[in-house]
């Protein structure tokens, strides 16, 4: 198993979703195995598995499903890209880094932040990993920038969008 050992239990996530960073190598071939934490309960789960778009595509626009690496530093304290989807809808738009705690701020095309106040703190999500659920529109160009919690830290940082299966519940 590729899963460290003790990690499998559940608690590598947020409320009932279990959260796992792994690197796999292209071209080989991995089984995975998910199963609900109690055997007597029953539900639909998502497996989301996130490529990574080659260097040399750094400063292209996101593309839906893959991920850009990039390395942040004092020297280099956050990252900007864009994501024009191509359906409406909802969308997941996570940071994750092996090394430090990542922010996000996510722009709406007419210029104002869509990441609520206190939002941007790094708290949404999972030890490394920020993770935000926007509704976007087709064809709006938005941006997303990528930065360390701590503008002195440094590290590779990965964002990533893809499709959210619901929309967000409101508990106000």
């Amino acid at each position: 198993s590729i899963v460290n050992a003790g990690k499998s239990d559940g608690d590598d996530g947020i409320d009932n979703n279990e959260l796992q960073h792994k690197y796999l190598e292209a071209g080989e071939r991995y089984v995975v195995q998910v199963y609900l934490e109690y055997w007597t309960v029953h539900g639909s789960m998502l497996l989301n598995v996130r490529a990574e778009d080659p260097v040399e595509k750094l400063w292209d626009p996101l593309t839906l499903g893959y991920a850009k690496k990039v390395w942040l530093a004092p020297t280099r304290t956050h990252f900007t890209t864009k994501f024009t989807p191509k359906e409406s809808g909802w969308y997941n738009i996570e940071t994750f880094s092996d090394d430090e705690d990542t922010v996000m701020e996510i722009y709406h095309p007419d210029g104002y932040s869509m990441v609520a106040a206190g939002e941007s703190d790094g708290d949404r999500g999972v030890g490394n990993e920020e993770l935000q659920v926007k509704r976007f529109e087709a064809g709006k160009t938005y941006t997303i920038q990528v930065y360390m919690q701590d503008l002195d830290d440094e590290g590779f940082a990965w964002v990533h969008v893809w499709r959210s299966l619901r929309e967000p519940i409101n508990m106000s």
